[in-house]
């Protein structure tokens, strides 16, 4: 507790902090007090819990006086803040709360939104860098400071969306002048309703005033995009039917229509080439290796291809994918390409060989018989 006659009927200015190991301090314009110890935490702490004045729950004691300006700080301030507060505060001159500060006019922080840019549930698509700005008015009675710790405009809750923690001054705004705001920020990319709010502070750990938001919509990806992309290349059907808003619908068909088509080609090309492209000569191709063949292969296109979910083609998944029912034809190239046209050279050569020798002993038969 504080000594006898420390408070008095003139305008005073009144501080109690506990810093964080239990130390709780009370200051009287700016001056420390009392100090005491003051053990616990917060972890029980409810949320209900309510802040009170001059006894305003039950009402025994009538509160006679006026309080002027009330703060909250997430923080035990120094003492050297506090007496910073006081000073900026009651402006007193006389001994502990006596002087010709009496009645003076207490500074108050105050701020008005003029106008904004960019209305709540503004659409963004996903990925856009974007600029939020608030106008603002400066509807205290205090100048606000652009030094090192001066007046601040803060990110408080929800979504930040990659935009500053803090913005400070350039210069000073007085009383009922205006200034702006302005944050650069990035929409998310999973589609939803983000929101974001900054606050005035006063530098010395208070916040001040309205909170400034802003509010966006990401909105779902169009629906023929999605399609386009995931089926395959069908781009070019689906933008030639139409624009505007049956552009996005015409890609989609598009590209499921000839998607089929492209999986049948894709299958057969791989399937007549798989001997080259079987680089574990296993028999299989992983993803990495059909796109040897077939550079273009999406991932999509090889998870519909691979029906057992092996990550793996096997011949057989080929053969159902290119809707064949009887053996492919024999490759054209690749290594067992070259492999066969080198045995057909050498079937051809030993044969011509065999022959040529048989028409030398045809003709040596001949030549002989004559002689007898």
């Amino acid at each position: 507790a504080t000594p006898e006659n420390t408070v008095s009927t003139t305008l005073t200015h009144l501080a109690v902090t506990r810093s964080a190991d239990g130390v709780l301090t009370t200051y009287i314009n700016g001056v420390a007090r009392a100090t005491q110890d003051f053990p616990g935490d917060l972890s029980t702490w409810d949320l209900s819990y309510r802040l009170a004045f001059g006894n305003e729950f039950t009402l025994e004691r009538t509160w006679l006086g006026d309080i002027f300006l009330a703060a909250v700080y997430t923080r035990a301030l120094s003492p050297q803040e506090v007496q910073q507060n006081f000073t900026a505060g009651p402006g007193l001159t006389g001994g502990e709360g006596e002087g010709e500060g009496e009645g003076e006019e207490v500074p108050i922080d105050g701020i008005t939104l003029v106008s904004e840019t960019l209305p709540d549930g503004t659409e963004i698509a996903a990925g856009t860098t974007f600029t939020k700005t608030w106008r603002v008015q400066n509807s205290g009675t205090t100048t606000w400071a652009a030094t090192a710790n001066g007046h601040t405009l803060r990110f408080v809750r929800g979504e930040q969306m990659g935009g500053p923690a803090l913005l400070s001054l350039v210069n000073p705004i007085a009383p009922g002048a205006q200034h702006t705001w302005s944050v650069e920020l990035t929409a998310p990319d999973a589609p939803g309703t983000y929101t974001g709010f900054w606050q005035m502070n006063d530098g010395f750990g208070a916040f001040f005033g309205l909170e400034l938001d802003v509010s966006i919509v990401v909105p779902e990806p169009a629906e023929g995009e999605g399609e386009g992309e995931g089926e395959g290349e069908g781009e070019g059907e689906g933008e030639g039917e139409g624009e505007g808003e049956g552009e996005g619908e015409g890609e989609g068909e598009g590209g499921e229509g000839e998607g089929e088509d492209d999986l049948e080609a894709i299958a057969l090309t791989l399937l007549n080439r798989l001997g080259e492209a079987d680089v574990n000569d296993n028999g299989l191709l992983n993803l990495s290796e059909a796109r040897t063949v077939v550079g273009t292969l999406s991932s999509a296109q090889f998870d519909v291809i691979d029906t057992s979910g092996d990550n793996h083609l096997s011949e057989a998944e080929l053969r159902a994918a290119a809707n064949l029912t009887t053996p492919p034809p024999p490759p054209a190239d690749g290594c067992q390409g070259a492999k066969s046209a080198a045995f057909d050279g050498l079937r051809r050569f030993v044969g011509d060989f065999l022959a040529l020798g048989l028409t030398f002993s045809v003709l040596a038969a001949i030549a002989a018989r004559r002689r007898w």
